[in-house]
Order: structure tokens, then sequence, then C-alpha cells
């Protein structure tokens, strides 16, 4: 016999006055079971006939211009699109007036055939809006792989009404003019981002909310927390969310299909829930459901239909942290006090002392992370990168002291092809007045600095300038995840006529870590709070050019970029080291070169357009730095932390015109191999060249050329034999070719 389950949520519509409410319900029910048929007294609400009745008083009850709306989710169709798996009601009147869907609803959902999951009914008591009514519906890719693949379903009582051209602007600004567009998240109910007045401001709310859930890679929870702590240039929504006041009543319910999500935060209405054994739950607005559980205020409470409800107090004394594949620059402004250490308190990286860390929560458990490969820092005082790596299943420490630091900046590695993981971090936060009391920051040398802020700013106003406190005249580098700022106010000419991308003013983002050098020493220092806030930027990934991070980078600044080009990628020994996505005549490129490398090879460039292949830039002019002039030579891997390169293009008279031909190596063809194959390469002048071959254990096993090569284009064959004319064995390989400024090493796989 199978046993019974629903969750239902109901909100109360009560008169119109200055806020009007509206009311909510809605029903769960947990794997393997169905639809409860059970009623065990009156006002209990343990059944779809109780929520059903509650959704129903409070609609007959006024003159409703939206009415109700009920949405409900099959469970035997994984996959949701409208109509499918789920189905709305109601829309547009109210039960004293049209009870027929509502009744068909109540019908359906009461069958036990139709595996009815979760079901949200919404009352509105309102005018305020012109398009539709709640639940709202949002059809998302969460997987990245192209397709909609869930559908999140909403519903909220209250008012933002004063948030609604924020969100607005926020979401055009940080997302596209596209983001309502019909082929992307277009309004339920048809509405124009022209008129945003006409939106219901719960349907704008729910874009919100949505569009961090995606950020966090279909995380609800983190994306939940983190809209409620956005707190920006578009508004101070954490201030409106945390508002006890009457006037902000954000009360709301969001389901994925395999949760809902209730989160309340006004303390004058209800919104409570009860669990009816292992199989049904049931939420309420209004009068509190006899024996269930109130959510407390600013409380997020997370209930599944596998598993056991969590429960998020406060949510704005939460952080939220995303890590994926390659190095994050993060900080970590809030933590647990655990100890203290250097002069400041701390918490664990990793499990010790009968203690749970950050990064592992027990003695024997994995890393938080998936895929956690280390964890980089430094010190402040110290010019000593310390590390801690995950090996065999343990944590290896390196100078680390196992201690986390909230003024800090750390890069934390994360293996490749894994999935995205979330951190919820609890913990006191740093005072946006803390200052660095007890460090002299150094000048010349690069400070691993947190961001503790609760906003973005520019970097100029986050370091004081033009303030009494200016710190910003003597900052030489600003390095961060994905740009870099350098100083060019040189006496040598160094600026220019043309604007540099590395001059260029970006924000600083609360929780991320950034790399700072001055020019000179620097005491007590803190973070300039100007409370002028700044949109924070984010790079757009190349489609075309694969590369893979490391934890530093040297800058180059591209001048006169061609007219149709729409990403360049940079190559050493045909390998490429990063790329940019054109936007703009001038971009900069963060390039991942190894600066230990000691046969580094000039960097090439590789244009793509779109309409045609890929195109290798050969003719390029490199920024002498101390005489401000533009020279025709190649620009080496790993040489220089900062360099300009401008392409062929017009050039000022007292400049060289002639820009060079640099070498270039190609991939040698075919390759796997097996027993010949050939190598390419190009030369700009004719020159003495050696061409040989090397083994994985660096034995040199031919000379294949040596001698004068012209200039221009060659090919040479090798036909897998050592200097005594025998075949060598199958196994990796290495050519490598000196010319008269560079060598270039390439890898190559002989398999017989």
């Amino acid at each position: 016999m199978k046993k019974y389950l629903l969750l239902t949520i109901l909100l109360y519509s009560v008169s119109y006055q200055l806020f009007a409410e509206c009311d909510m319900m809605a029903m769960l029910t947990k794997t393997g079971y169905i639809m409860p048929d059970i009623n065990n007294g009156l006002d209990d609400y343990d059944c779809p006939d109780e929520l059903f009745q509650f959704l129903q008083n409070v609609s007959s009850g006024n003159d409703n211009n939206d009415g109700y709306g009920v949405i409900y989710y099959k469970d035997n169709i994984p996959t949701l699109f409208p109509g499918q798996m789920f189905h709305q009601v109601g829309i547009g009147t109210h039960y004293g007036t049209n009870p027929e869907e509502m009744n068909n609803a109540y019908t359906a959902i009461s069958n036990p055939n139709l595996n009815a999951s979760i079901v949200l009914g919404h009352a509105r008591n309102t005018s305020q809006g012109a398009y539709g009514s709640h639940p709202f519906w949002f059809n998302a890719d969460t997987d990245n792989d192209g397709n909609d693949d869930t559908t999140f379903t909403f519903q909220h009582n209250g008012d933002c009404s004063d948030l609604r051209e924020g969100m607005l602007d926020y979401l055009i600004d940080t997302h596209g003019a596209g983001w309502f567009n019909s082929s992307e998240h277009p309004s339920n109910w048809g509405a124009s981002s022209s008129y945003y007045t006409q939106w219901i401001d719960s349907e704008l709310l729910f874009h919100f909310i949505m569009s961090h859930i995606l950020e966090y890679n279909g995380d609800v929870t983190a994306g939940i927390i983190a809209a409620l702590n956005y707190n920006g240039e578009y508004g101070n929504f954490e201030d409106y969310f945390h508002n006890q006041s009457s006037t902000y009543k954000i009360n709301f319910v969001l389901s994925d299909g395999n949760n809902l999500y209730a989160f309340r935060n006004y303390t004058g209405y209800n919104l409570s829930y009860k669990s009816f054994g292992n199989d049904f739950v049931s939420l309420k607005t209004d009068t509190i459901i006899t024996g269930g559980q109130n959510i407390a205020q600013h409380s997020l409470v997370k209930i599944p239909r596998n598993g056991n409800i969590t429960t998020y107090n406060d949510i704005f004394n939460l952080d939220t942290r995303l890590f994926t594949s390659g190095y994050n620059w993060v900080s970590f402004p809030r933590l647990t006090d655990q100890n203290s250490g250097t002069g400041y308190e701390y918490e664990q990286a990793y499990y010790e002392n009968g203690l749970p860390g950050l990064f592992q929560l027990n003695s024997t458990g994995a890393p938080t992370i998936y895929g956690f490969d280390e964890i980089q820092g430094q010190r402040l005082g110290t010019n000593t990168v310390m590390i801690i790596d995950y090996l065999y299943q343990s944590f290896e420490d390196n100078l680390f002291d196992n201690m986390l630091y909230r003024h800090e900046g750390y890069k934390v590695k994360v293996d490749s092809n894994v999935d995205p993981t979330v951190l919820i971090v609890d913990g006191d936060r740093l005072a946006s007045t803390y200052s660095l009391d007890d460090e002299a920051l150094s000048a010349g040398v690069y400070h691993w600095l947190g961001y503790w802020l609760p906003y973005s700013q520019n970097v100029d106003d986050a370091f004081g300038k033009g303030t009494s406190n200016d710190v910003w005249q003597y900052v030489e580098v600003v390095k961060a995840e994905e740009w870099a700022w350098m100083d060019m106010n040189s006496s040598r000419g160094f600026i220019g006529k043309e604007p540099k991308p590395s001059m260029e003013i970006k924000p600083l983002e609360y929780g991320k870590a950034y790399l700072v050098k001055f020019n000179q020493n620097i005491d007590n220092f803190q973070w300039n709070d100007s409370n002028m806030m700044a949109v924070p930027t984010k790079n757009l990934a190349p489609q075309n050019f694969t590369y893979e991070e490391k934890s530093d980078y040297e800058v180059i600044d591209l001048l006169n970029i061609p007219n149709g080009v729409e990403e360049i990628g940079v190559y050493e020994n045909g390998v490429c080291l990063g790329a940019v996505v054109v936007q703009d005549s001038a971009e900069q490129v963060l390039v991942y070169s190894d600066t230990a490398n000691r046969d580094a090879g000039n960097f090439t460039f590789e244009l793509y357009t779109g309409s045609r292949a890929i195109d290798k830039i050969k003719k390029y002019e490199v920024l002498n730095q101390y005489s401000g002039k533009y020279e025709a030579k190649p620009l080496t891997a790993g040489r220089n932390e900062y360099s300009v390169v401008r392409f062929d293009s017009e050039t000022p008279e007292d400049q060289p015109t002639d820009a060079v031909l640099v070498t270039e190596v190609y991939s040698n063809y075919p390759n796997p191999f097996n027993p010949t194959t050939t190598i390419f390469f190009s030369l700009p002048s004719e020159q003495n060249i050696e061409l040989e071959i090397y083994n994985s254990k660096g034995q040199k096993v031919k000379s294949i050329y040596s001698g004068i090569a012209k200039e221009g284009k060659h090919s040479v064959v090798w036909n897998g034999t050592d200097s005594n004319k025998k075949a060598v064995s199958s196994g990796v390989y290495f050519y490598k070719l000196k010319t008269q400024n560079d060598t270039f090493n390439c890898k190559m796989l002989l398999m017989k």
C-alpha cells in the first residue's frame, strides 16, 4: 500500500491598505509518496483539501483583480516544460466569481494517478502591476549544455515595488538587454522591460533572484543568499530585505521541482510549515499551522523531497563563494573565530586539534571543495608564498600554519573537469573601518589583500583617491583574477598618445583577492569607504582558444586591433597561453607563461575573425618602456610583467615603420607519427640555426640540421632514427630549434 505525502503552501490575502498582503500555500510530497487523503482535524493543513479551502477562502473574500493561481509539478516527468512538467490554473479571476478552474485543479492534484509532487498556490489582493499574477515560472539551463533543464516557480507576498527600477537595471546591465527577450528569459505575461512600472514587482524579484542562482551554477540556496545580500550601484538591496519596518514585507516561496525554499523577513506576517510524518509537508501564510514551525525573521528554509529540512538562520550573516576549475582569487571577510595567531583571529583551513576547517569538516573527510588541489597565500610582512596541497587524500602544509585570516587574499586551485562548488560561510565579518594597524605594507613587493567592504567600488576610490587617507598615489600595480591595473604615470613618456587597457579603472568586489604593490611603505592600511558603488565586470570567455590558467600571469596590452577581429590568442612554441574576446580596438590579455622557462620562446598572436580561418600575426611592434617608442623586436615569454604590443598600422614619423617578422615554430605533421614526421618553422632573416631531437630524459638523439638557413618558411623531415641511423623506440620526443636570438622546444609523439 502506498504511503501519502504532500506539501502545500498558501498565502492568505487580506484587505488592501497601504501595502496589501497576498497569501500563499504550497504542498510537497516526499519521494515515493503521493498526495495524502487523510484529514486528522480541522486547520492542521495535513491534506490538499484544507490547503485548497484556505486558498478559496482568501480569494473569494476580496474583489481581486488578478485572482488566484496554482502551479503543480508532476513527479513522473523529470524534464520541466510548460503544460507538461507543471500546470497553472486560475490566473485572472478569483474564486468567488469563477471557482471552476480551482475546483478542477484540486480534483486533479488529489488524484493519486497524477503523481503531483509539489504544489504552489497564491491569492493576490492588489491591482498593482498590469501583467498577470502568481505563481511565476522560469525555464533555465542549469548544467550549461545549451538546453533548459529546470523550471523554477515562485510566489511572493509583500512589497518591493521601490526596487523595480534597480532590479531591472541590474539585470540588463549585468546580463545584457537580451535577458527579457523571448529567446532568453521573457516575462510570463509579455511585459516589456521599457515599462517596468507596469510589472508586478514579484516577477522582477523572481528574475533578480534567478540571475544570482544562475551565477552560482544553479545552486538555489547560494543564489537566494547572494541576491538578498546584494549591495551595489543599483541599490542597497540588503538593507531593504533586512529592514524590519512594516513598509518592507518580503516573504516568498521558490521551487526547482525537487525542493521548496521559503524566506521570511517580516515579523508582522507569519510563514509557517509542518511535516506530517516522513511523507508530507505543508506551508502557508497568515495564521501559524497548529503544531508547525513559524519561519524566523531573515531565515531561509529548504524543504527537500529527499533528505532533511535545513534552516539557514539570518542569511544576512552568511557569505557565499563559488569555486570553479582553475585558480579562484578569493578572500574570506567572514570567518568563525577558532584561535589567534600573529595577532589576528583565524579559522582553520583543514581539520586539526579537534576542530573543523573551512576546507575539511572532520578528520577523515574529503575537502569541502570538489577537486580541491591547493590554496596559496602570503602573510603580510613576508615575501614567501605559502601553500596547502591536497595530496594522497591528506592536506600537506607548507608554511601556511593552517590559518585563514579575514584580511588576507588567497588563490584556491581546483582541478579541471569537476562540478563547481558553493561554500556558504558564516561567522563575524570585518568592519568596513577595519585597518591593519600592526603591519606596514612594504614598498616594492606584492601584498595579498582581501577586499572586505561589502559592496563594489572602483579601485581608485577603494584606495582613497582624493581623500585624507589617499594611498592610491602610491599604488604601482593591482592584480585581480581577471584584470590588472598598472601605473603608467612615469616621466619617460610611457603613456604615449594611445589609451592603454591596463590604465582602465575597474571595480573591486567583496570577497575577492588582490595582489597590490606600492612604491613606498604604507602604515595602518584600510580600504576607503567611499559609498560610491560600482558594477563588477566579468570578462567574456573565448570560444576559439583554450589555455591553462596558472597562479600568476604577465600582462600584454594589445593596440590597433584590426576591424572584424572577434578573439585573439597568444602563443609560445605553438601553445596557447592566453586569449581575449575583442570588444574594442585595444584589449588587455592575461598570459599564463612559465617565467621559470630558461628556453622561453617568442610570443605570436592568432586572430579569429569568425568568417575566416584564424590569421597568424607576424608583424607587430613592442613598446620600449624606457624610451616610450615602439620597436621592431620580438616579445619573449616570461621576460616582462607588463608589455605593450601594437599591431602593424600607421606609425608616428619618429618611430620605426617596419615591424618585425618574428621566428615561428609550428606543430610537426603528422603527430603522432610512425616513423616519419615533418617539422615546420619560419625565420625573419638569414641566420645560423640548429635543429635537434631530444628524448624525454633530455638526452640528445640527433641533429637533423645545422648551418645557415635563409629567411622564410622551412620544413625538415625526421625519419625516426638516431645519430647512428638506428630506429628509435616509441615515446615522447622534443625538437629544439636554436636561432641567433632564441630557443624553441616542441613536443611530439612517436607511436609504433
